[in-house]
């Protein structure tokens, strides 16, 4: 059984007070294991588990906080030399696009100076917030709104398996693992990620919206949104393996798994009253597939091993609800099917040149099934329109993506066992990866933001990973890790005309070339980290117990234009204490330098901006760009103390 929480460690700036980043979880397990004769084990693990968090510390950077336009280099160009929003010939850029309106560009400020942007939108008891979020179009709901009534994230979960295993013959086994599992969540929450209740909604009481009471319309221009989402799925392995002693082994098995989600949902409240930004579209995934493993041992010392799965993905989606909020019917309504079927090996060769040492080389293959973009099938023509121009090379249907991975590795122990050191060399190539870019369109008056997948090509990965473990004395032990993980964009979707589809760098400079060659987004090139770890008997039967850890990993590029990253930054937890066999007394410091350099930052869409655009660009209605960013947890420190019955 487990009760967290831990409360929120910003004040939100907005009227609306209160904290941000609390989260609460409650959880309860157990397990039970039955032998019923020597060789027969049976054994059930079950877990409940629910988490209710409170408002996320997010905030954004709005364009117009932004330094400047940016060119298809990553140059920064003042607003004094390109103003907002005019067209731009030198640098390539239209007026009234959302790259004329600016981007960050260069590396994003710490929280010190962002703080003043931590001000969110809790204010959910506005009569028409209330109305649109709690009482909608019952055909907008996966199940009732008030599974969670305030700003935040709601998650009831659940899961079991039952593994069987039975030893027969001469060292044979058999293993049945049958596993459920079931989740439903649900997050109000501000899409503009900033406090608004300043800005006057010019919708409101306008003779020509005559729809936007008060009844209907918020007083000011409010954006929140409320995302549902359920699925349960079952899954059955049997597993048939020969004995692990014989110099040629091998394992067969057969897997199914069975997935099923009535969709999920996104609808709230707009400037312009409620509105619907998602397609709701039910989806059944069926994945029979058979598997098996052959291991020689050519010698004491050297095996080779080759391991395949062949599998099946048959996907089912039913549009249910098109992007305008109604059910949908006539040729729109026809079940999207295809399946797609993978062939994944893995081959390794491991030699054991030493007790505790190896050295081994593999390589692998991993999938991910492709699917359908249900919006493009039930969104009418004029919203197709906007979807096809923002993202040129999105289709009803996506493929597969493919990893390929080669791998080189070095385990050994030295000094009789005081150091081990573990270092691996990879070089992976990603194809057809897929990635979800939720796209604004605006039509009549209606808001809504579309989430399309394309496939987008192929990048390269490659990287040496080390750790390292040295006991200097019989009380201290030293730890180090190092990272480099480098990667490259070789080729990035293309649009019907043959030319690359690069929507993050129209976005941000205007044109859809221009990521060949770029480093994929989110993940640093370098990290490394240090621990000492200290333990000693005292007086009393006690251990004195004592652990620093430093990390640090290095800049991450916001997204594939490349035109905007975080800076590098450590980290530095330190911990003292006492403890016995089954109590333990532990002060602590998380974060102990207090760094604030923000843990995510990535693009988005101003919401206001867009959400205005059936007044035109003078009243701001303008497709612009926002950074959205996660602060930090700042530093903590306590007391810890933990009994074992």
């Amino acid at each position: 059984m487990r009760d967290f929480k831990r409360g929120g460690y910003y004040d939100n700036l907005g009227p609306s007070g209160g904290e941000l980043g609390e989260q609460t979880t409650q959880s309860i397990s157990g397990s039970i294991v039955w032998r019923p004769t020597e060789n027969l084990k049976v054994k059930f693990h079950g877990s409940i588990f629910e988490d209710d968090d409170g408002p996320p510390a997010q905030g954004s950077i709005k364009n117009t906080e932004s330094p400047g336009r940016v060119d298809a280099n990553g140059n920064c160009i003042p607003f004094s030399q390109a103003p907002r929003g005019t067209a731009a010939p030198a640098i390539g850029q239209r007026a009234n696009t959302r790259a004329s309106f600016g981007s960050w560009c260069g590396e994003v400020p710490d929280l010190a100076s962002l703080r003043s942007l931590l001000s969110t939108d809790t204010s959910l008891g506005i009569p028409a917030t209330q109305t649109a979020i709690f009482s909608p179009n019952p055909d907008w709901l996966i199940y009732g709104p008030g599974f969670k009534r305030e700003i935040g994230l709601r998650r009831r979960a659940s899961q079991a398996d039952l593994r069987i295993d039975w030893e027969f013959g001469r060292g044979y086994s058999l293993t049945s693992l049958t596993a459920t599992h079931f989740d439903k969540w649900q997050i109000p929450l501000d899409l503009n990620y900033r406090d608004s209740s300043n800005l006057p909604n010019p919708f409101l009481n306008n003779p020509m919206f005559p729809t936007c009471t008060s009844a209907r319309c918020p007083p000011y221009r409010q954006f929140i949104q409320v995302s549902q989402n359920r699925l349960k799925d079952w899954s059955q392995e049997l597993r048939l393996i020969s004995p692990t002693e014989d110099r040629f082994r091998w394992t067969a098995g057969l897997n199914y798994i069975s997935l099923f989600s009535p969709g999920a949902t996104v609808y709230g409240i707009a400037p312009t009253g409620p509105n619907f930004s998602a397609a709701i579209t039910r989806q059944e995934v069926a994945t029979p597939s058979v598997f098996g493993g052959v291991y020689f041992d050519i010698t004491d010392t050297l095996t080779i091993s080759a391991e395949t799965r062949y599998q099946e993905d048959q996907i089912e989606q039913q549009p249910l609800i098109g992007t305008n909020g109604l059910r949908v019917t006539g040729l729109a309504a026809t079940r999207l099917e295809s399946t797609f079927y993978s062939f994944v090996p893995r081959v390794s060769l491991d030699w054991n040149y030493a007790p505790d040492s190896s050295l081994y080389a593999l390589y692998s293959r991993g999938n991910r099934p492709g699917g359908f973009n249900a919006g493009l099938v039930t969104s009418i023509p004029a919203v197709v329109a906007q979807l096809q121009a923002q993202v040129p090379n999105a289709s009803i249907a996506f493929e597969e993506e493919e990893l390929d991975n080669y791998e080189i590795g070095w385990k050994a122990t030295w000094l009789d066992g005081r150091a081990r050191t573990q270092a691996t060399i990879y070089y992976n190539e990603w194809a057809n990866g897929q990635v979800s870019t939720p796209v604004p369109v605006n039509v009549g008056g209606t808001t809504n933001l579309i989430g399309l997948t394309v496939n987008n090509g192929l990048a390269e990965l490659r990287g040496i990973e080390f750790e390292g473990q040295f006991r200097v004395t019989e009380s201290l032990t030293l730890s180090a890790i190092f990272g480099y993980n480098d990667s490259e964009v070789k080729t990035f979707g293309f649009q019907p005309n043959g030319r690359p589809n690069c929507a993050d760098c129209d976005n941000a400079y205007g044109s859809f070339d221009g990521a060949i060659g770029n480093r994929l987004p989110v993940a640093p090139i370098y990290t490394y980290g240090l621990t000492a770890d200290y333990r000693r008997p005292i007086p009393g039967d006690l251990e004195l117990v004592a652990r620093g850890d430093w990390t640090y990993q290095g800049k991450r590029y916001t997204d594939v234009s490349n035109t905007a990253f975080i800076g590098g930054f450590g980290n530095l937890n330190l911990s003292v204490g006492v403890r016995r066999e089954n109590w333990s007394l532990t002060a602590f410091a998380t974060n102990a330098t207090d760094n604030d350099t923000l843990l995510q930052a990535l693009p988005g869409v101003d919401v206001l901006g867009f959400g205005l655009l059936p007044l035109g660009p003078a009243a701001g209605g303008v497709l612009a760009n926002e950074l959205r960013f996660s602060a930090p947890i700042p530093r903590a420190y306590g007391v810890r103390f933990t009994y074992d019955f």
